[in-house]
């Protein structure tokens, strides 16, 4: 996750469901955005819309630009370039309740744990 520099707001997250069935999530910082779009893992069987296992099929977007916004260094940014960006590597498994989420990125680059409620409102994150 984003880490906020110098007052600015860390990030902007959207989350949603494609036509297609995707599970799509588009982040913003500084201007910069980028879409990660996962396909469900076929061998999850879990009936909800959102929630089961999903692995990454697509990065979209200036994804350099939005990890030098995120203040990543050149280094580990060529790193993740030259790893495809860890496409069909990185999961989400997304875990709902009414409208409690809790989403599980996993990756080469670790673990994080995110926690929202739909229609709560703008909601702060960290993956301190």
């Amino acid at each position: 996750l984003a880490k906020a520099r110098d007052g600015e707001e860390a990030s902007r997250t959207a989350r949603s469901i494609a036509a297609n069935g995707q599970y799509v999530v588009s982040q913003t910082v500084a201007g910069r955005t980028a879409r990660f779009v996962y396909d469900r893992d076929a061998a999850a069987t879990i009936p909800a819309a959102f929630a089961g296992r999903w692995v990454l099929a697509a990065v979209e977007g200036d994804h350099d630009g939005f990890m030098q916004a995120c203040g990543i260094a050149p280094e580990a940014r060529a790193t993740a370039r030259d790893r495809g960006y860890d496409v069909g590597v990185t999961t989400a498994s997304v875990a709902q309740v009414g409208p409690l989420f809790r989403e599980v990125l996993s990756g080469p680059a670790g673990e994080v744990t995110v926690e929202f409620s739909v229609g709560g409102g703008e909601q702060r994150v960290s993956d301190a």
